[in-house]
């Protein structure tokens, strides 16, 4: 039986009250009990989008586990315990907040196994972040492929916060004519996430309105 969690997607400070929030997990099963289990990672995102999450112990979840009853809604308490480097550096850190549904009851032979068997996970986003940070989003051109039918851009986050690229539009130019792509021209880059002080490398292929272009300069525009 799936679990709900909720919010997905939170923005936490340094300090104070602005440092801790509230998730909310419901069991919308009518007869089923169902245990999960939480934990916190730092997160980075490589130029090829490729996410990796390390171990941290810069926050603290109460409770760390939950048994619910069906029809059962219960807070969860996401406090940030680290140091307040982040704040100092004046740049956003980014983590996940993992909900994972686990079995209620184990074997012998499975409580000597290694690992816990996952019946379901959500990944939540939380973003510790300085007052006043912005993100700034740059494109530029790395390679021309297929007879100029495909390009592969750089797209560069040298703000400190993130920044999810929604609705955006490419304009290329080239001779005083400019061709825009967007929708599903540029879908390879729609709604992507690029992390503060990140840059993620995309190839763009559905450009049959610029192909002959050989030289171009790129400017990006998002939502």
């Amino acid at each position: 039986m799936a679990f709900r969690l909720s919010p997905m997607n939170i923005e936490l400070g340094f300090s104070g009250n602005e440092s801790r929030t509230l998730f909310k997990v419901v069991n919308p099963s009518k007869d089923q009990k169902i245990a999960i289990q939480f934990s916190v990672k730092s997160r980075a995102i490589d130029k090829h989008g490729k996410e990796s999450r390390l171990q941290t112990s810069d926050f603290k979840v109460f409770p760390p586990q939950v048994i619910l009853k069906p029809k059962e809604t219960r807070n969860i308490r996401l406090s940030y315990k680290g140091k307040e480097n982040g704040k100092k550096e004046n740049i956003e850190k980014a983590y996940r907040l993992i909900a994972s549904q686990v079995p209620l009851e184990f074997s012998d032979k499975e409580k000597k196994q290694t690992g816990i068997k996952i019946l379901l996970k959500y990944v939540a986003s939380v973003y510790l972040q300085p007052k006043s940070v912005k993100p700034q989003i740059e494109i530029s051109l790395m390679e021309i492929l297929k007879g100029g039918e495909k390009l592969k851009v750089l797209i560069r986050n040298s703000g400190k916060k993130h920044s999810i690229l929604k609705k955006p539009k490419i304009s290329m130019i080239k001779d005083k004519k400019e061709f825009i792509l967007e929708g599903k021209d540029i879908e390879e880059i729609d709604s992507v996430n690029i992390l503060a002080k990140s840059e993620r490398i995309f190839e763009i292929s559905n450009i049959a309105n610029a192909k002959k272009i050989s030289e171009i300069n790129l400017k990006l525009d998002y939502k």
